[in-house]
């Protein structure tokens, strides 16, 4: 039980932590590169990664089927998105925001590998239910 708990806490640490990131490095290379008006589409990727995250935690955390194959789906596409920020930022910026920004995403690639573990540890009893 106690090993449960710490593996759900860390968990859900590390989504928010991987969420923080991502909003971060994807608003240094898209303030870092685009001309014109960004506000919409960091809004959008902002609120993308938050909903997506928090639906796959949320189905994981109360032991749904094939939650933690969402879990990995969702974790993949943000690993990718860590991986398009880190060509991004090497090929459009230049200076500090460059190396911030590949720190970040980094980082976040870091976090993304974390999740993989944490949800391969994750013990989850799927209950069928017959209504």
């Amino acid at each position: 039980m106690i090993l449960m708990k710490t593996i759900k806490s860390k968990l859900v640490t590390t989504v928010m932590m991987t969420i923080a990131l991502f909003v971060s490095s994807n608003w240094l290379v898209t303030s870092g590169h685009s001309q014109g008006q960004t506000t919409g589409m960091l809004i959008r990727s902002s609120a993308f990664v938050i909903l997506l995250y928090a639906w796959a935690l949320v189905r994981l955390l109360s032991t749904k089927r094939f939650a933690k194959a969402f879990m990995i789906f969702v974790d993949t596409v943000y690993l990718m998105g860590f991986v398009s920020i880190i060509a991004v930022a090497s090929t459009k910026l230049t200076g500090f925001i460059q190396i911030s920004a590949i720190l970040i995403a980094i980082i976040g690639l870091l976090a993304c590998l974390i999740i993989f573990y944490l949800i391969k540890k994750y013990p989850l009893n799927v209950v069928n239910k017959v209504n």
